[in-house]
């Protein structure tokens, strides 16, 4: 029997096909051929040329019982009674058809569990795609704000996001100093805790002569 091609079934579908590798290991029958004239058997039946005919003899008999108790009742055998006779007769047939319909059962569930996976991965993709999104609204919101609330008092005052995800609030001006940074990053400015809450984590001052500060949120 080669197991290799029953290897690669068990590990690509993840262990279900480890059921079907047992059945057709039990029921597997080494078969020799000639390399000559091309014949072919069971090694069974070659170690024991008898068998076989041994075994359609013992095949007729029981025919030929069942028939003979069928006529003794006078009746025919229930339904619980030709299902035990048909298995017994059949028996490596439904293994065989059980491994089968197991195979594509469990094909199918891995199939299924595949497809459910890929769903809901790509709507978790989807939902964090929303959420930085709304995220990225937000904030560029709250620079807009901060830009109107500023050019109250200042002009030509320039509010806008930058960096990953626009999470840092650039200010540029030609009248921003020391003073209004240190102002702007004051723990009093009621600013900071709505630029906090936007998801901003830092903020950059830079004035007309190209003098920067910046701090983290």
């Amino acid at each position: 029997m080669n197991h290799l091609p029953h290897i690669l079934a068990a590990v690509f579908l993840c262990g279900l096909w480890l059921p079907i590798w047992i059945i057709a290991a039990m029921t597997y029958t080494a078969r020799w051929h000639c390399q000559f004239c091309g014949f072919s058997d069971s090694t069974e039946y070659l170690a024991d040329p008898e068998r076989r005919k041994r075994e359609q003899q013992l095949a007729a008999e029981r025919t030929e019982f069942r028939h003979q108790e069928m006529l003794a009742r006078g009746t025919d055998f229930t339904f619980g009674e030709r299902a035990t006779y048909f298995i017994e007769d059949n028996k490596k047939s439904l293994l065989a058809l059980g491994g089968c319909m197991l195979a594509v059962a469990a094909i199918a569930s891995l199939s299924i569990w595949s497809n459910i996976a890929f769903r809901a991965a790509a709507t978790q993709q989807q939902d964090e795609q929303t959420a930085k999104t709304q995220g990225i609204n937000v904030r560029r919101d709250a620079a807009r704000n901060v830009e109107v609330s500023l050019r109250k008092k200042l002009k030509d005052v320039n509010a806008y996001t930058a960096g990953a995800d626009e999470c840092e609030l650039w200010i540029r001006g030609n009248v921003l100093d020391q003073a209004f940074a240190d102002s702007f990053q004051s723990q009093q400015n009621p600013a900071l805790a709505d630029l906090r809450n936007a998801g901003f984590t830092r903020v950059r001052i830079v004035s007309s002569n190209n003098k920067k500060w910046e701090f983290n949120l």
